[in-house]
């Protein structure tokens, strides 16, 4: 999926970060625009909340995402499991 949207242009490499000690290579990624942005996290709030009105849940989601809060992201989820697998990088 991420490699249909980089190649069609829809995400885009920000920065790549060498970790010489994990010798990995981290990309940071970005979207090119507001609409492209929000098209995407429309489409992975519906598939998290199995909802097809994504602005029901939209907000809360976004605030839990960002916190890295798996407990709220599952309560928006209606405790039912994600259909995405959110996997989580701390740095």
């Amino acid at each position: 999926f991420e490699v249909v949207l980089y190649q069609a242009g829809y995400l885009t490499i920000d920065k790549m970060i060498i970790d010489e000690d994990l010798e990995e290579i981290t990309y940071k990624l970005k979207l090119p625009n507001m609409e492209v942005k929000k098209s995407l996290n429309d489409s992975i709030i519906s598939a998290l909340t199995k909802n097809n009105n994504p602005n029901q849940h939209k907000l809360p989601v976004i605030k839990a995402l960002k916190k890295a809060n798996l407990e709220d992201l599952k309560r928006e989820s209606k405790d039912q499991k994600p259909r995405l697998k959110p996997r989580f990088r701390y740095s």
